[in-house]
């Protein structure tokens, strides 16, 4: 597919997720539009493997504190 070009605002507020998930050490990557059946078996092992390495390092509640985030980021009015 054809990459979306997002509006100045939309694209700031995005900026800022990936910047936040960065600093609880994840990263988001765009792998297509095909996503296959062993590629989303090797993310769910890949995330199994690492949740517990997160939870030391983000401590508990870590997850819903990161989306409570992300969310006041999303409605925030630039």
């Amino acid at each position: 597919g054809l990459p979306m070009s997002l509006s100045p605002t939309e694209q700031m507020k995005e900026d800022k997720i990936d910047s936040l998930m960065r600093t609880y050490g994840l990263e988001s990557r765009n792998m297509g539009c095909m996503v296959t059946a062993p590629l989303l078996k090797a993310q769910s092992e890949y995330e199994q493997l690492t949740a517990p390495f997160l939870d030391r390092r983000n401590g508990p509640g870590w997850k819903y504190r990161m989306e409570l985030q992300i969310e006041n980021i999303r409605k925030e009015n630039f």
